[in-house]
């Protein structure tokens, strides 16, 4: 039984890190966009422009909310498994 909570705590907590890995992978991409908008927006003018770097604004506020870097890191919390979740594991 030790074992399989120990399994179920390590399979948890591989999963929280891989997501975050990809959070953080997807949010360079949108960095990289960001940066491609910027450059397109600085051949705008008027009203096209003033729409553009409201879009701008959002999607840089966005990226970093979904950053994980740009959150507290720490270990994941272990919720106690249930009893499905170790029986799948002995």
């Amino acid at each position: 039984m030790a074992k399989a909570k120990l399994d179920h705590r390590e399979a948890r907590r591989t999963k929280v890190l891989e997501q975050q890995m990809a959070a953080w992978r997807h949010a360079g991409q949108l960095r990289e966009y960001i940066a491609a908008m910027a450059e397109r927006i600085g051949s705008m003018d008027g009203a096209e422009a003033k729409a553009a770097t409201e879009w701008l604004a959002w999607a840089t506020e966005h990226v970093a909310r979904v950053d994980p870097l740009n959150s507290r890191l720490a270990m994941p919390p272990d919720p106690e498994p249930k009893a499905e979740d170790l029986r799948q594991r002995i």
